[in-house]
């Protein structure tokens, strides 16, 4: 979405309805592509699953607003699905040609794809459905192939520093979340000061996902589990697993 910022071909301010005219209509008019990246747009998560992934993205996501845009951050999957559609409508391309033309071969994400079906690794316990999430979270790949996508952003590969910086710019009124993660400081064990920091969670299933940028050092680790009651902790509280990670990695 925001290379398409750079380009010009869409708009942070631009709303939905420019896109999704039947979709950003009656109460969702007001909600721009910002609301949808900043987790603000106040669409309703639909209860339950689509039965498949051949449901209609939009119809799946037509459920009463839960809050005015803009007004508050709520995550909902129907967010990245709608940003998918748009990305789609834009380009004139599937959103997963887009993401394989645009990131995952230029940057060498070799192991990186988007799911298809039931995942039936069994080494892999997934105890949700990630196909039928598309833009939101059907991907699967190795924390490698993350620590790639985190040194693209920070040398310049996928986006320019002026992007970027929209993109990592945190709302401190709504909880320093920017665009698709959080952006904050905090201070670390070992460093001097505050370091400036980029988050982003994954949870489905019984997959989580941490992946974390300190822009400032060049550095960035990212950190999978599958026990889907792992506590992480609060890295800006100074305590937990999070934390000891970071100023492990960052640090010491």
């Amino acid at each position: 979405m925001m290379q398409d910022v750079q380009k010009g071909t869409i708009k942070l301010s631009d709303p939905i309805s420019r896109y999704l005219p039947d979709f950003g209509s009656g109460k969702r008019a007001d909600v721009t592509i910002e609301h949808l990246l900043r987790s603000t747009s106040g669409l309703g998560e639909p209860s339950g699953l689509p039965a498949n992934i051949d449901v209609d993205p939009l119809e799946f996501c037509d459920v009463p607003m839960a809050s005015e845009p803009g007004r508050k951050f709520r995550y909902t999957n129907c967010d990245f699905v709608v940003a998918g559609l748009i990305l789609e409508t834009v380009n004139e391309l599937a959103w997963t040609d887009l993401l394989q033309s645009r990131i995952l071969d230029p940057i060498g994400m070799t192991g990186t794809g988007v799911i298809t079906g039931p995942v039936t690794d069994g080494s892999v316990r997934v105890s949700g459905r990630p196909e039928l999430f598309g833009a939101s979270a059907a991907m699967f790949g190795p924390a490698e192939d993350l620590l790639k996508f985190n040194a693209a952003l920070m040398d310049g590969s996928l986006l320019t520093e002026e992007t970027l910086e929209q993109l990592w710019d945190g709302d401190p009124s709504k909880g320093f979340v920017a665009l698709g993660q959080w952006a904050f400081s905090a201070p670390l064990k070992g460093c001097e000061g505050s370091v400036a920091l980029v988050e982003r969670r994954g949870h489905i299933g019984s997959i989580q996902i941490r992946n974390l940028v300190a822009p400032e050092l060049g550095m960035s680790f990212v950190a999978f589990t599958q026990a889907q009651d792992a506590e992480f902790g609060e890295i800006w509280m100074g305590q937990g697993v999070s934390f000891d990670l970071a100023s492990k990695s960052f640090c010491e």
